[in-house]
C-alpha cells in the first residue's frame, strides 16, 4: 500500500479489532474480497472465527453473531461455481451475483446513501438487507438472512442503499 508498516491500521490491536462487529467492517471486509477476486485470488483469510475479536464472539454469556458473519454468510449461500463480480464507476458499491441462482449480494462501501441503477436490478424481484439500526437484532439471530425482511425490488426505479448496507436481491 506503500505505508510504512508502522501506521497501518493492525486488527491486532484491541480497539481495531473490535470494529469487525461494525457494519462498516462488514461492508469493507465484502470491498476486500471483491478486491482480490478481481485481481484473480482464488481464496482467502480476513477475520478470526471466534473469540473476542472474531465474527462469533460472546457478549454477557450469550453467543453473538457480528454484522461480518452475515455478509460473509450470504457471500458463502451462493453455492455456485461461478459468480460475476461487479462495482460501480467511483467503487462505491461492490456485488457478487450468481445468475444460476438468481441472486445478487451487494454492500455498500460508503458512509452515505448509494444509489444501484434499475438496469443493475433488471430481472430481480426481492431484497433482503441489513441496516446498521438492525445489527442488534441480527447479532442474536445466526441465520439472519432466514429472519430478515423481505420487500418488493420497484421495476423500473433505482434502489438506495443506506451506509455500508448489505443486501441479497432474489430474481
Amino acid at each position: 500500500t506503500g505505508h510504512l508498516r508502522d501506521n497501518r491500521i493492525n486488527f491486532a490491536q484491541p480497539e481495531m479489532a473490535q470494529q469487525i462487529k461494525n457494519l462498516s467492517a462488514a461492508a469493507w471486509t465484502l470491498g476486500s474480497v471483491f478486491a482480490l477476486a478481481s485481481a484473480g485470488a482464488y481464496s482467502g483469510t480476513w477475520h478470526e472465527l471466534f473469540g473476542d475479536y472474531g465474527v462469533i464472539y460472546s457478549e454477557n454469556s450469550a453467543i453473538k453473531f457480528s454484522p461480518t458473519f452475515h455478509a460473509l454468510s450470504a457471500l458463502g449461500a451462493h453455492h455456485a461455481h461461478e459468480i460475476t463480480i461487479a462495482t460501480s464507476l467511483d467503487n462505491s458499491w461492490v456485488a457478487f451475483e450468481n445468475r444460476e441462482a438468481k441472486k445478487i449480494v451487494i454492500a455498500s462501501l460508503r458512509p452515505w446513501a448509494v444509489e444501484i441503477t434499475a438496469n443493475v436490478l433488471a430481472g430481480y424481484k426481492t431484497i433482503q438487507s441489513l441496516h446498521a439500526s438492525e445489527c442488534e437484532k441480527a447479532s442474536q439471530i445466526m441465520d439472519w438472512w432466514s429472519y430478515a425482511e423481505t420487500t418488493p425490488v420497484l421495476g423500473g426505479l433505482p434502489l438506495t442503499l443506506a451506509p455500508f448496507e448489505i443486501a441479497i436481491i432474489r430474481g
